[in-house]
Formats: C-alpha cells, sequence, structure tokens
C-alpha cells in the first residue's frame, strides 16, 4: 500500500527530522516541504537506496538467524491528527505475528558507525536517535507493544552486507516518550498551519533569508585565506625563532618590523594579599611558585 502525497501526513521517517535528531534534512526545510513552498531534493542517497533494495535479504538472514516470521511487509497505519488536512501515517517493514501480540519490524543498515551499537538499546537512542524516535511513533500508530529494531552491518566496498553481522533490539513502547514526541509534533503542526496560511513568512525558514550569496561566498574565502595566513605565520615564526637561537641574537629590526626574542626566564611568584591581609603575618609563606618564562618572539610593525 502507497503513502501517497507525503504533504498530507506526518510520517515515521518525519519526527526525527521533527526533533532535530536527523542528519539527513532540517526541521526548517521539513516545515517548507510540507507547506508546499519548497521541493523535496532529498531523493535518497546511496546508502538508503541500498538499503531498500537488500531489506527482503536483511529480514530472510533474521528469520533465519532467530527463528521469527515477519509478514505484511510495508504494513500501512494511519490516525487523524488534530488537523483536519494532515495525519499521522507511518510504514513498517514487517509485522511478528506471536501468540502474546503483533509487534512491528523495522530494518536499518549501517557502516561503520555499527562499531557504535552494544548490546544496550541506550546506544541506539545515543547514535541513531531518529530511528528510535521512529519506532516508536510507529508502535503509537500500529497499537504495538514491541518493536524488532534490526541494525544490518553494511560493507563499506560494495552493495552487500555481512550475512550474520547485525545488532537487534527488542524496544519496548515507551509512553511517555510518545507523549513527549507528540509535543514537538503538534508544535510543529501549529507552525506548518500558520506557514500554510501564511506563505509569505516562509522566508524566516529559509537558511539563506536575508543573506546575499555572493557576500557569504566572499566570506567564505576570505576566512579560507585567513586560516592560510594563520598557518603560514606560525610555520615562519618558529622558523625565525629557530634562526634567532642557533645565532644568538636577541633582537632583529630593519625599516619595516622589529622582532625581539626573549630569553628564557623564572617570574617570582606573587604575593597572596588577600591571605596577608586575612592573617596579618608571615606574608613570605604566602607567596607563590616560581614560573618558568620561556623565550618568545615579540614583533612589532613599523608605523
Amino acid at each position: 500500500m502507497s503513502l501517497g502525497d507525503r504533504t498530507k501526513y506526518i510520517g515515521g521517517s518525519d519526527v526525527g527530522i521533527i526533533r532535530n535528531n536527523s542528519k539527513f534534512m532540517k526541521r526548517n526545510d521539513l516545515l517548507l516541504i510540507k507547506a508546499g513552498l519548497k521541493e523535496n531534493d532529498f531523493i535518497g542517497n546511496r546508502y538508503t537506496r541500498f538499503g531498500s533494495e537488500i531489506e527482503n535479504t536483511i529480514i530472510l538472514d533474521t528469520e533465519f538467524e532467530i527463528d521469527i516470521k515477519i509478514s505484511d511487509r510495508q504494513a500501512v497505519f494511519e490516525k487523524p491528527s488534530a488537523v483536519d488536512t494532515i495525519s499521522y501515517k507511518c510504514h513498517v517493514d514487517g509485522l511478528i505475528h506471536e501468540s502474546t501480540g503483533t509487534y512491528i519490524y523495522e530494518a536499518k543498515t549501517v557502516g561503520k558507525q555499527f562499531e557504535l551499537l552494544t548490546d544496550d538499546v541506550d546506544s541506539v537512542i545515543k547514535h541513531f536517535p531518529s530511528y528510535y524516535d521512529q519506532v516508536q511513533y510507529n508502535m503509537y500508530l500500529a497499537d504495538s507493544e514491541i518493536a524488532l529494531l534490526d541494525f544490518a552491518h553494511r560493507k563499506e566496498d560494495d552493495n552487500s552486507f555481512f550475512i550474520g553481522s547485525h545488532k537487534r533490539y527488542w524496544i519496548e513502547r515507551d509512553d511517555v516518550y510518545i507523549r513527549d514526541m507528540f509535543t514537538d509534533i503538534n508544535e510543529f503542526l501549529i507552525e506548518l498551519m500558520e506557514l500554510k496560511n501564511n506563505p509569505e513568512l516562509a522566508e524566516r525558514y529559509r537558511d539563506d533569508a536575508g543573506i546575499d550569496s555572493d557576500t557569504v561566498n566572499e566570506l567564505i574565502q576570505v576566512e579560507t585565506e585567513i586560516a592560510k595566513l594563520k598557518e603560514r605565520q606560525k610555520q615562519l615564526k618558529e622558523q625565525v625563532f629557530n634562526e634567532m637561537q642557533m645565532s644568538n641574537k636577541s633582537k632583529y629590526k630593519n625599516d619595516f618590523i622589529t622582532i625581539s626574542l626573549t630569553k628564557e626566564s623564572v617570574r617570582e611568584g606573587r604575593i597572596d594579599t588577600k591571605k596577608m591581609i586575612a592573617d596579618g603575618i608571615d606574608i613570605e609563606k604566602y607567596r607563590g611558585k616560581e614560573t618558568i618564562v620561556k623565550p618568545n618572539l615579540r614583533i612589532k610593525l613599523a608605523e
């Protein structure tokens, strides 16, 4: 069953974006897309497409390894929202029908970040919060109490994954988490309806609103040059420092610049006057420790 026009519902993958937990899209961009004021230019990358293509193989591998049956692939669930024109809607990668209830199944492929996952579900919340948002949202819509979130370890060099290399989490429905999640979703819907009714407000949600792109591009060039110059400045100062030490010179001067090389010295510790005033005796015992002042260059440009 197709999900249809994504501007007419909040989907499972939208929730992480709404909560600023997604690396694929920003919340403001999603607002503009849902309001019909911006094209959705994210059509998937090589990893999301790979996940879709290999999903059936991942499911078969999981069914074999842990002896379960995953059915109802791409089942769709929907509930009304407070806004007539927008619903809460999701699809799941599959359902697991057990005597104790029906559980949802979600498959994900992960590359190098697979190593971040531990046996504790907290590692999912920390490193993949948008996926955790998604399964909690899907459990709410499917009236399910448990979800199986299945991470398959993706190979980086070809379109395959490591057979038998999974991290699987049986995640329980968390109604407190879901309540907080829907607080964020409903705030998003309020902003969305305001934007739909007042499309002239769109500029406030655009990252580049009110900023001249030529100015930004010039700033990028300037900042890049400054960074390069600072690095070169550091290299030249080190070179001059070494040369002055080797030649035992403490000063260099011409019509344009004066460079002084301070020698290493010992700085006496300062007297702690607060303690001196408080105690009124034996000032020397409050003298701080001596510190070594390393040799350094002092540079002054001619005016």
